[in-house]
Formats: C-alpha cells, structure tokens, sequence
C-alpha cells in the first residue's frame, strides 16, 4: 500500500511514485501511460462518472494516478469524487489537478480534514476557494483539526488579501505567523502585525519583503 502523502514546506510529497513504477503496464513515463484512448473518450464524454475509469480498479493503480503530474485533468476530476479517502488526498495535493476540481473540493467539503488541508496548501487552488475555506475553518466545530487548514490558507500565496487581512486577527498565533510571513500579505496588515503582542509574529513581520519601512521600524522596536 502506497504511503499517506505529507507536505514538506507547504508542498505535498509523493509517495505513490514508487507504485507507479511496479505497475505491470508501466512505461516509466507515469500512470498516465496506462490509460487507453478508450478510456480518455468515456472520461472526456462523462468526467465525473467514477465507472469511466474501469482500467484503474486497483487501489494502489489509483494512488498512483491521483498524484502524478502527468495524469489528465479528465482523470483527477474522476479521481476527486473517490470512495478511497487516500485518493482524494492525493488529488488535493497535486499541483496539475484543475482548479475547478480544487475548487469542488474546497466548497463541498470533504469529510475528511486532510484533503481540507492538501487543498488549503495546493497553489493552484483559485483565490476564491481559499477564502471559502478560511471561512469554513473558522466557523468549525472540528475541534484542533481545522485550525491545520488556516494556517495553509494564511500561507497560500494565492489568498485573496481580504482573507489573509481577516486571518492577520485571529485568535490562533499560528495563524497569524503565517499571514506575517506571507510575501502576499499587504503592506497595511503587515504595519498592523508589526505591533503583534508575539515576538516571533513580530519577527516574521521584519523579515517579509513585502513589510512597508515604517512596519519593519515598528516591529524591530518592539524586537529590542
């Protein structure tokens, strides 16, 4: 079985490579190669008709598929609405996945919390997801768990700013570490966050490049 996927400084790693490469039919160009032309004209006729994929009954095949680069778009939309939660974490984790199915995962939630998070951190995730999903998180009721997807929508550097501006007050210092490290952040929050009652908020504020000069005066002040 295929590892879980985990993110590494915001991206997600790929561990179902090495299924991909045991696969008998494999070319070592990716699953990809599997599909039959057959197979791309029932997804591109239906692609969100989970039976259009009837050479992909292996879970460990769809594994696979849903985390390489290479799989067709058609496919990761299939792959998206998955009975095996794995799958669709691997689909919200790869960066070649559409931004319209990113966006079907963002704003008809997944029950799962890792595929809310893999999509909070995907950077091809449409600005207006990533807001749906701050949203979301924070009017969960899912105990430690949701705070995990704002802290990637306030380090996504597609979040639109009115979302990473509302993110600057949370009550979550995590939360609002990220927003301060986030290049995307305006300089206006930034000056805010400068007077951060957290030094290591403040400390983020001085480093980010985006920090207008009077903002980088004012945390460093506070710093000494």
């Amino acid at each position: 079985m295929c590892g879980k996927p985990t993110l590494d400084g915001g991206r997600c790693r790929n561990p179902a490579r090495s299924c991909a490469a045991n696969h008998p039919n494999s070319t070592g160009g990716g699953t990809a190669g599997w599909l039959t032309a057959a197979t791309l004209t029932g997804l591109a006729a239906d692609p969100l008709n989970p039976s259009a994929l009837p050479v992909v009954a292996d879970t460990n095949e769809r594994l696979s598929l849903a985390l390489e680069t290479s799989t067709p778009p058609d496919v990761l939309a299939v792959l998206a609405g998955d009975p095996n939660t794995s799958v669709r974490r691997r689909v919200a984790c790869n960066t070649s996945t559409p931004p319209a199915t990113l966006a079907r995962l963002a704003t008809n939630p997944d029950p799962d919390v890792d595929v809310r998070w893999f999509v909070a951190a995907n950077p091809a995730v449409p600005p207006d997801a990533l807001a749906v999903l701050a949203a979301a998180a924070a009017h969960s009721n899912g105990g430690d768990l949701e705070p995990g997807v704002l802290w990637r929508v306030a380090a996504n550097r597609s979040t639109p700013s009115g979302t990473l501006a509302s993110l600057a007050g949370d009550d979550d210092l995590d939360v609002r570490f990220r927003v301060a490290e986030n290049p995307r952040t305006p300089p206006e929050v930034l000056a805010r966050l400068a007077a951060d009652p957290d030094p290591g908020v403040r400390v983020a504020v001085v480093e980010n490049p985006s920090t207008p000069a009077h903002g980088k005066a004012a945390a460093g002040l506070l710093n000494d």
